[in-house]
């Protein structure tokens, strides 16, 4: 639901970084890092959890070789000269087991203090994603571009800084207090794609190199391809770190009905296209979350199923509400007890008992959801949503 808002928008935001990058020399609008300085940074960071991931594995590798031997009934001479070839004997096992989750643990623990640093530093403290997310609870509620606040936490820079991010902002349909955090975002996966297109490249002329050479450099192929995804897990983590925090930050405020007790339309598409652009950077040019996301994939397909939910068009809104209403009611005469004050054009709230309480209404209002593309929020989540939604009539 998101491949073409994401794909026009990635190639908005590359047009004008590039823009942006002629004119000027130094780094982002805000000055918070330059370019430069947050490329080089970033591959610090992958060169040493690199290391840390590919050690780690070949400790864990001799590990696993030995027991290998030991469950396949090696013969003791052949055992021994393993052992011997490892230089050790197997009173060891436990000692390389220890090391290996050692370095597992310290190579996650470096990915997420990579991520509060970047995260909860650099974009919510320095890029100012934390103003962003506070004024979202007046951003859901507004009604119209009159009274929008998409400019209030815009203005926290130098004139010409602000005038840039305002400029970008425009260009891909961004509110302006994000442009910062966008080019951010932007940099980091350009840098992460970048070492892992790379890899990839390498990898692939080695093994066209390699199809006319004779058959005792297959192990070494196969060698290649394995050293490579090796190489390719910190570009991929460090992107799914970022991800998987972002994704979380944003579906606390959008599930926060305490906070945003009601959403309009009108301020449902502004966040939903904030938080479309703001992903994009982690979308390939088909709009489909970039290879190996599968730890984040259902956190991104949930959040991304609510925003529309939220900012769905009014009639599609109106007739799915209205229909789930009508199913929470079933037969009863009076017409209101589930969709308390409501009526079939959606109006009113639905009772969500009257679907947990009958496991075939449940499944009923479950596939009218898919039968909306919305395959990844729970129902009970999705009328939440619905009730909190204020219908066209009562906005415009």
């Amino acid at each position: 639901m998101m491949n073409q808002d994401a794909a026009a928008a990635r190639n908005n935001l590359l047009r004008v970084r590039k823009k942006k990058k002629n004119g000027k020399s130094g780094g982002s609008g805000s000055g918070i890092l330059g370019d430069g300085e947050l490329r080089v940074n970033i591959e610090r960071w992958i060169s040493v959890i690199t290391a840390t991931h590919a050690v780690g594995f070949c400790v864990g590798q001799r590990g696993r070789r030995r027991r290998s031997l030991a469950s396949t009934g090696t013969t003791t001479a052949t055992r021994r000269f393993e052992s011997d070839d490892d230089g050790g004997g197997g009173d060891d096992e436990e000692d390389v087991e220890w090391a290996c989750t050692s370095l597992s643990r310290l190579r996650d623990a470096m990915l997420q203090e990579f991520g509060t640093a970047f995260v909860e530093t650099i974009l919510m403290e320095k890029a100012k994603l934390a103003s962003y997310l506070m004024q979202c609870a007046f951003l859901l509620t507004t009604s119209s571009s009159s009274s929008s606040s998409s400019s209030s936490y815009a203005k926290d820079g130098s004139d010409n800084d602000e005038n840039d991010d305002q400029e970008m902002a425009a260009m891909v349909n961004l509110s302006p207090g994000l442009a910062e955090v966008a080019h951010l975002l932007e940099t980091v996966t350009s840098v992460c794609e970048g070492i892992s297109d790379t890899l990839k490249s390498e990898q692939q002329q080695h093994q066209h190199q390699t199809i006319a050479t004779a058959n005792d450099h297959v192990n070494n192929d196969d060698h290649r391809d394995f050293s490579s995804h090796l190489m390719q897990y910190a570009p991929t983590q460090l992107q799914n770190t970022i991800l998987h925090r972002i994704a979380n930050k944003f579906l606390e405020i959008v599930l926060d009905d305490g906070m945003i007790p009601s959403v309009s339309r009108y301020g449902a598409n502004v966040f939903r296209n904030d938080v479309i652009i703001l992903l994009c950077g982690f979308i390939d040019e088909d709009g489909l979350l970039r290879a190996d996301r599968s730890r984040v994939r259902g956190t991104i397909d949930r959040l991304v199923d609510i925003v529309n939910l939220l900012a769905m068009d009014g009639v599609g809104f109106r007739s799915l509400k209205g229909a789930m209403g009508d199913l929470g009611r079933g037969d009863e005469d009076n017409g209101y007890d589930h969709l308390d004050g409501g009526d079939s054009n959606g109006s009113g709230s639905i009772d969500v008992k009257a679907f947990e309480n009958d496991a075939m209404i449940y499944e009923q209002g479950r596939s009218m959801l898919q039968a909306k593309g919305f395959f990844h929020i729970e129902l009970r989540e999705a009328i939440g949503v619905m009730n909190r939604r204020v219908s066209d009539a009562a906005i415009y």
